[in-house]
């Protein structure tokens, strides 16, 4: 009875010693006594040149536009200049007028949410009885609920809760009524304001966390401050900064830059998403019954 040695397969490699895979990325086997990269290849086998890099051996390899520059003031410059402004002509009413409009747009921006690379995670810990608290200024919109509790097989336990209302806020008849809280009212004062229900029963124990939108730092023109937003709407921002400035310093062409503001926003929004499925769940049954 004899036995047989099974090889382990053998891969064509190029002149790096890296696998050479086919255009589905199988590994592509070699043949007994060929090799790759310039080397000597089986019967019937081409040779095989690995593919030409795609990307430009002269690039600069850089990446830090939008990150450390440009900062606010080259943009102002820029934006003068679309409204006709030469950086030549500039003055220091100019740049006031720059800061004051990047601001605006800022401030117009803030109203169109959600802006994702401004969410954060912010938590408060409640106190018995206590039913409302009061946000920091910053909060503009405040997105998810829940309440922590310090339970569970991993020191902690999550809760979500959800919003009402004001008037169904309203319609709850003792709001003082102590228990875990379920829902809370957001209401939008300045600053915002949380109108938990029911009241919490204990203190030192649960924790109101929320994911929130919180405002932009401001456009400022001192120290070379870049703007806080990131690179993708670095585009629209300019033009929305363009469109504001032409206002002032080109009323006739206000129009057109508005549009190609639009134009742009509406692009960046876009990309500005959670890249997840959306499911839509019909309910069929019924309120109530006859029977």
């Amino acid at each position: 009875m004899s036995s047989t040695t099974t090889t382990p397969p053998q891969f064509l490699r190029d002149e790096n010693g890296n696998i050479i895979v086919d255009e589905f990325g199988n590994p592509i086997i070699a043949v007994p006594g060929s090799s790759a990269g310039g080397g000597t290849v089986g019967p019937g086998i081409p040779p095989i040149t690995p593919p030409p890099a795609t990307t430009s051996s002269n690039s600069s390899g850089a990446q830090v536009f939008a990150l450390d520059t440009p900062t606010f003031g080259d943009i102002s410059l820029y934006a003068l200049n679309r409204c006709e402004v030469r950086r030549t002509m500039v003055t220091t009413d100019h740049l006031a007028d720059a800061a004051m409009a990047g601001n605006l747009v800022l401030s117009d921006w803030s109203t169109d949410q959600p802006n994702l690379w401004k969410v954060v995670l912010l938590s408060v810990p409640l106190v018995q009885d206590q039913t409302v608290y009061t946000l920091p200024r910053n909060v503009l919109v405040v997105m998810d609920m829940f309440i922590r509790t310090p339970v569970g097989p991993f020191g902690q336990s999550d809760r979500i809760i959800y919003g009402v209302s004001r008037t169904e806020y309203d319609s709850f008849p003792n709001k003082q009524q102590q228990a875990p809280p379920t829902v809370a009212w957001i209401n939008r004062t300045a600053p915002i304001a949380l109108n938990l229900y029911p009241a919490p029963e204990q203190s030192n124990y649960y924790n109101l966390c929320y994911h929130a939108i919180v405002q932009y730092d401001d456009a400022a023109l001192p120290g070379a401050a870049t703007l806080d937003i990131p690179y993708r709407m670095l585009k629209a921002f300019v033009d929305a900064l363009v469109a504001e400035l032409s206002l002032t310093y080109l009323p006739d062409k206000a129009q057109l830059y508005n549009g190609v503001a639009t134009v742009s926003k509406r692009r960046a929004d876009a990309s500005d998403r959670e890249d997840v499925p959306l499911m839509i769940v019909p309910s069929i049954g019924r309120y109530w019954s006859r029977y």
